[in-house]
């Protein structure tokens, strides 16, 4: 049984928090993984008992997961447990739980637990789960937070790369994506400063286990998905180097990781954060 707990500061009351990620009628305003979320058997608010479906998006195998509450306790935590799901999930629980730093901010707690099956390949299942549920849980929450921290539930005005600003590797890729951004679409700011704290969840204090992340109106793209999807967003001629998201992630994913665990003895590594030019100045992010 997998077991995982992931967390983040939003800068808004726990009951704002706890009302949008309940209200179904909102889901789809900011949860970048589902593609349909509503509540069933007639129930008109989420509570004890109710009964609601989720639906992934299609990149995701738009598999669907009826789940039902069995905790309710606005403002502080809520908790369901899965009816019926996807084949390759025997369970699956999951809360939500709010906690009060200070007045108008709030460290929201996601934990789930699953098992996969059947069990003589839960060595193969399990690992897989693992990993797009840890990834799409760190783009919810962000993408949450972002909603919630401004007005207009859009901080994400342009799209921003954060990369390693020590990584020889990461700043010529930054180098590039300059080079080639005419239209002058995306930010940039280093996975070391503050804009990276404030936006994303907490990074493992390896900095081996760092990616680079692109954040837009989405949410997080992580590991190879990040570099894809600023070729997407690019087009032209670099569109068809997106295409390579069409390469299965369990083949994709560990050759990424592979590069990125060796960066630095790979491709060397500053002394300090990159320092932007006078001209790049307006383009990069503290």
């Amino acid at each position: 049984m997998l077991t995982r707990e992931q967390s983040i500061e939003i800068r808004a009351s726990p009951e704002e928090v706890f009302d949008l990620i309940h209200d179904y009628s909102r889901r789809l305003e900011w949860d970048p993984f589902l593609k349909k979320a509503e509540l069933l058997h007639g129930a008109k608010a989420a509570g004890v008992g109710a009964d609601s479906l989720c639906v992934a998006k299609n990149r995701l195998g738009g598999l669907g997961m009826e789940t039902v509450y069995v905790v309710f306790d606005r403002p502080r935590v809520a908790a369901v447990k899965m009816v019926h799901g996807p084949a390759i999930l025997q369970l699956f629980g999951a809360s939500l739980r709010q906690d009060q730093l200070s007045p108008g901010t709030t460290r929201l707690t996601y934990k789930y637990t699953l098992e996969t099956r059947p069990a003589w390949l839960r060595w193969f299942f399990t690992p897989i789960c693992k990993w797009v549920f840890s990834r799409e849980t760190r783009g919810r929450l962000a993408k949450l937070k972002s909603f919630l921290e401004t007005a207009d539930g859009n901080v994400v005005r342009s799209p921003i790369i954060f990369f390693d600003g020590v990584c020889a590797m990461c700043n010529t890729f930054v180098n590039i994506a300059l080079r080639i951004d005419r239209r002058k679409i995306f930010l940039f700011a280093p996975l070391q400063g503050s804009t990276a704290r404030e936006l994303l969840p907490p990074l493992s204090d390896d900095p081996a286990e760092w990616s680079m992340i692109y954040l837009d109106e989405t949410g997080i793209h992580d590991q190879l998905d990040a570099s894809l999807e600023v070729y997407r967003r690019l087009g032209g001629v670099w569109f068809l180097l997106s295409l390579l998201r069409y390469i299965p992630h369990f083949i994709r994913d560990p050759l990424y990781r592979i590069l990125a665990r060796n960066r630095y003895r790979w491709f060397g590594r500053r002394e300090q954060c990159r320092i932007p030019t006078e001209s790049e100045r307006q383009r990069f992010l503290p």
